[in-house]
């Protein structure tokens, strides 16, 4: 087992050699990989080397540069998707039509009707039931002595799934949906399909990069 976890950290260091050279060559693609590995184990050899003070402090600038770099990506995205771009084109926004959210009720007539798998919905709930049993008592161990960090650690997500799934019957329950399962004959599978089969045709249909080249260039001369 330890070595095989050296031989894991030992690749793992290798991928992130790799990743670097990677990047790199978005802006440069004219210098030899081998420079900016070579220049990344540099780095790294040297930071293990000094202080564990300057490593400390090395690991928070970088740690804090991704986390921001994550907020600035996430921020970008949304603005570009809201309009925020040159173009002008709020493409996060193209398909809402009437509004983000479809009927989930069909009201019946002739429609295709879903594809109804052997045991269900009994062996769904029971993986799911047999699922939270065991996250109920892999951390059972933090109740003797109590450790609070340990309690959150170990079941936040099945209390915080269990919160999501009470807000999601009331929001079901306040709109006056049903509260149960409904009857295969009554699921909607049509609301949306030819908005989506429009999008899947524009990808589809002469290529990725040829299509979004020529929509782009319409944009521009519009």
């Amino acid at each position: 087992m330890g070595w095989t976890y050296f031989f894991a950290s030992t690749m793992l260091v290798c991928v992130e050699y790799s990743a670097v050279a990677t990047v790199m060559q978005y802006w440069d693609r004219d210098t030899n990989p081998a420079a900016w590995i070579a220049m990344a184990m540099v780095v790294c050899f040297l930071l293990n080397v000094v202080a564990v003070r300057w490593f400390g402090e090395s690991e928070f600038i970088m740690a804090s540069t991704k986390v921001l770099l994550l907020l600035g990506l996430v921020l970008i995205t949304l603005i570009t998707m809201s309009g925020g771009n040159p173009q002008g084109d709020a493409y996060g926004f193209r398909n809402w039509g009437a509004g983000a959210m479809h009927s989930y009720y069909a009201e019946g007539g002739d429609q295709y009707l879903p594809y109804v798998a052997p045991l269900t919905p009994y062996a769904p709930v029971v993986s799911l039931l047999c699922g939270c049993t065991a996250l109920v008592f892999v951390g059972f161990d933090v109740f003797s002595p109590f450790s609070i960090r340990g309690f959150v650690t170990s079941y936040f997500a099945l209390l915080w799934a269990a919160v999501m799934f009470g807000v999601g019957r009331f929001l079901v329950w306040k709109r006056g949906g049903k509260m149960g399962f409904i009857a295969a004959k009554d699921a909607d599978l049509l609301s949306g399909k030819d908005e989506i089969d429009e999008e899947c045709r524009h990808w589809e249909e002469g290529g990725i990069e040829e299509v979004e080249k020529a929509r782009l260039a319409e944009m521009s001369t519009s």
